[in-house]
């Protein structure tokens, strides 16, 4: 019988039931092939939420990692869901120069608390800067700074 090399196998899977049958067949993972199995599902996530631009995977990617914190935070599956509405009103990019023009959300004072501003939409924000007017990354940026 031929040696399936399992991260090729990850790699090639379409859909998050197939992770899930991964994960429950396999009882312990090795944290290489956990990280494997994380990006995958990422990766599904985004596609699944049909992003247009690389803007808008970016975004999705971070409401991805912002869900899995939420989650965390809460001990039990937690979605975005003001997020999610929002982006459903107003595209991506109308949400996000929306959110940065407000003052901070209780999301981004959540990320503060645990040092994981890293995954705020502000970020999306400033690796996409071409996409957006210099206030928008202004703002951002100065949001950012001020918790260094």
């Amino acid at each position: 019988m031929p040696k399936i090399d399992p991260v090729l196998q990850i790699r090639n899977f379409k859909s998050n039931a197939q992770v899930s049958a991964y994960e429950r067949w396999h009882k312990k993972i090795p944290e290489n092939l956990q990280l494997e199995l994380d990006q995958k599902k990422k990766e599904i996530f985004c596609l699944s939420m049909d992003p247009k631009s690389a803007l808008e995977y970016s975004f999705w990617e971070q409401v991805w990692h912002y869900e899995q914190f939420l989650s965390e935070k809460n001990k039990k599956k937690t979605y975005a869901r003001y997020t999610r509405r929002a982006v459903d009103d107003l595209g991506v990019k109308i949400f996000l120069e929306n959110l940065i023009r407000k003052p901070e959300t209780l999301g981004f004072k959540s990320l503060e608390e645990f040092k994981s501003l890293d995954i705020s939409y502000e970020q999306v924000v400033l690796k996409h800067a071409e996409e957006f007017d210099a206030d928008i990354i202004d703002e951002a940026k100065e949001r950012l700074s001020k918790h260094d």
